[in-house]
């Protein structure tokens, strides 16, 4: 666990690569949460936060009008090196001559609700407090699923707020596209169309123009509208099906490789087909909210089967199955040593105010709200382990769909993303 508390060359641990090494996310202008305000910059607005490290993005010599930033879910830079073909694929779409190729990390927890939100508002998970997929809420005394955000078994989405809840109280910070649309920048997003009204996507891009998609057909029309109709701003594209293909078959299936194909040559083909007097001023950015550890069978550890959390947990474990957050009701000290003891070997097991302290969540001043909704105890998995701990009523009785791929932890497979840039002139041809 040394490297969780200091710094390492992530750049060098790829090219070793050791992919299952536990990294630090950079938050000093290396990380997706910095991405907001670099994007107001471009813009040429403000917006509070630290900006990407400018040696980061494609040199531009024109005034940028309009910036694209493709969120391709799960993309973690493991699949430019582990999957065969990506990157002679890159080099055909975004050739390095025309394009900046290169990596930033995630935030931790290294799941959606948290790096979304970052991306959305330019700050750390300690400040915006959305640190993991499900949590619980001691102002609502309930567990909530935040990309719902509904109570665990409500089938209805934003269920929170009905229950007194409200979003100012939830997420009091100007998210981005709120800050560019009151600048008089407009700004829409693209997203598929049973996540439209998601409860966190409503959350995140306040005021901004919802454009739902059904596939990656009309998405990539949808982008060409834009163009042409030169609309400028901002325009946010999210494309989630790579991260469901990681989770069902795992990050380095023929499954997920052919999906990640499919969206690299329709990529190709949207390029081929834009009409270059649409190109003025608009700038392109493609990065992922984290990427996908593989997992086996063998080692994910149902928390129901494991008698240690029956006596010692007062709720099952929230969070992520790679990063598990442990709310005691007994002996912290006794169940520290025996998960030691019987999970050691799978799992690092920190206690959650020490991690704080190290500034893994971002400023180590976390909110006592906050901190009530990491427990007492973070269980980070090694290697392909997970627990398994399932609140939905539902899948209990039916297949996982989540079997050999998950995230949440703090392995570079999880951890660190590529971001693409450049102007999109460049990579018409």
């Amino acid at each position: 666990m040394k490297s969780v508390f200091q710094k390492e060359d992530v750049g060098k641990l790829i090219r070793s690569g050791k992919f299952d090494h536990f990294v630090r996310p950079d938050y000093d202008g290396r990380s997706v949460a910095n991405l907001a305000p670099t994007i107001a910059r471009l813009l040429n607005t403000n917006f509070e936060g630290t900006e990407l490290k400018r040696n980061l993005l494609a040199e531009v010599d024109e005034e940028i009008g309009h910036v694209i930033l493709f969120i391709v879910d799960a993309f973690g830079y493991n699949l430019l090196f582990r999957t065969k073909g990506v990157r002679a694929a890159l080099d055909l779409i975004f050739p390095r001559g025309r394009a900046k190729r290169t990596f930033i990390t995630s935030v931790f927890p290294s799941t959606t609700s948290a790096a979304l939100t970052s991306i959305s508002t330019g700050l750390t998970p300690s400040e915006h407090g959305m640190l993991g997929y499900t949590l619980f809420l001691k102002e609502l005394g309930s567990v909530v699923n935040m990309i719902t955000l509904s109570p665990v078994n409500e089938k209805e989405k934003s269920r929170i707020f009905d229950l007194g809840l409200t979003p100012e109280r939830l997420l009091p910070h100007v998210k981005l596209t709120e800050a560019l649309e009151q600048s008089g920048i407009p700004t829409r997003f693209l997203i598929r169309f049973e996540l439209k009204g998601s409860g966190l996507s409503t959350l995140l891009y306040k005021r901004s123009e919802a454009i739902p998609y059904l596939s990656l057909s009309d998405m990539f029309l949808s982008l060409s509208k834009i163009l042409h109709e030169r609309k400028g701003g901002l325009t946010i594209v999210y494309w989630d099906g790579l991260d469901a293909m990681q989770h069902h078959y795992g990050p380095f299936s023929k499954e997920t490789n052919f999906e990640l194909f499919t969206f690299l040559n329709s990529m190709r083909e949207f390029f081929g087909n834009v009409k270059r007097n649409s190109l003025d001023g608009v700038f392109f950015m493609l990065s992922s909210d984290h990427g996908q550890a593989e997992t086996k069978d063998e080692l994910a550890f149902k928390a129901e089967d494991i008698k240690l959390f029956k006596e010692s947990l007062a709720i099952p474990p929230t969070g992520e199955g790679r990063c598990a957050y442990m709310h005691l009701r007994r002996d912290a000290k006794r169940f520290n040593r025996n998960f030691e003891e019987k999970l050691g070997k799978h799992f690092c097991l920190l206690e959650t105010g020490k991690l704080a302290l190290s500034g893994l969540f971002g400023k180590p001043a976390v909110p006592r709200e906050y901190m009530d909704r990491l427990g007492d105890f973070i269980s980070i998995a090694r290697g392909a382990s997970k627990l398994v701990f399932t609140y939905d009523v539902r899948e209990r009785h039916e297949p996982p769909f989540v079997r050999y791929g998950s995230h949440g932890g703090l392995t570079i497979n999880e951890m660190v993303v590529p971001l693409i840039t450049s102007p999109l002139r460049a990579l018409v041809r």
